[in-house]
C-alpha cells in the first residue's frame, strides 16, 4: 500500500496516522477519545484499507482472537463502550482503563505502515485496533437508528 503525497514525489507508505490524517485533517492522537464516531470511523477505514478485520474471524497463526476467553471479552468490551458513552458529555470524567490502553497502542504505532497490519506482523495494533472497533461500536449503539425502544445506558449523550 503506497500512496503518494501532492508535491512530494517520493512514494510514502499508508499508516493509520497518514490515513486519518486524510480523512480529518488532524493527527492521529487520544483526541479521539472525545467523541466514539470518530474512533469507530478511524478504526473502520483502519481495519478495512489494511484487511485487519479478517483476523476478528480467523487469526494468523499462533495468534488468538479475541484475547482472553469470548465471553469475558465481549462482556469486558460490553461494558467498556456503555461506560464511555456515559461519560462522553461529562467533561474530567476518565474514560474506561481499556479504551485508554488500547488508544495508546494505536497513537504509538501510528507510523506503523498498513503491511504490517495486514499480515498481523504487529499483532499488538491489530488486536488493539478490533478492540477498540469493538467499545466505539458499542458506545454508539442506536445512532443513526430508530429503535422501538432504546437502551437506557447507551447513547444517552446522542438524545
Amino acid at each position: 500500500m503506497v500512496e503518494y503525497q501532492l508535491g512530494a514525489g517520493v512514494p510514502q507508505r499508508t499508516t493509520a496516522g497518514s490515513l486519518w490524517q486524510a480523512m480529518s485533517g488532524r493527527p492521529l492522537s487520544a483526541d479521539l477519545l472525545d467523541w466514539p464516531p470518530d474512533l469507530f470511523a478511524l478504526t473502520s477505514l483502519v481495519l478495512q484499507r489494511s484487511g485487519a478485520f479478517r483476523f476478528a474471524l480467523s487469526p494468523p497463526p499462533g495468534r488468538q482472537w479475541p484475547p482472553g476467553s469470548r465471553s469475558g471479552w465481549s462482556t469486558t468490551v460490553e461494558a467498556a463502550g456503555r461506560a464511555w458513552s456515559g461519560v462522553v458529555d461529562a467533561p474530567g470524567e476518565p474514560v474506561p482503563p481499556l479504551l485508554v490502553s488500547m488508544m495508546e497502542v494505536v497513537v504509538a504505532a501510528a507510523t506503523t505502515p498498513l503491511e504490517e497490519l495486514s499480515t498481523g506482523a504487529d499483532w499488538d495494533l491489530c488486536a488493539a485496533l478490533l478492540t477498540l472497533h469493538a467499545i466505539a461500536d458499542e458506545a454508539c449503539a442506536g445512532i443513526g437508528v430508530a429503535l422501538a425502544a432504546s437502551n437506557p445506558l447507551g447513547c444517552g449523550w446522542w438524545w
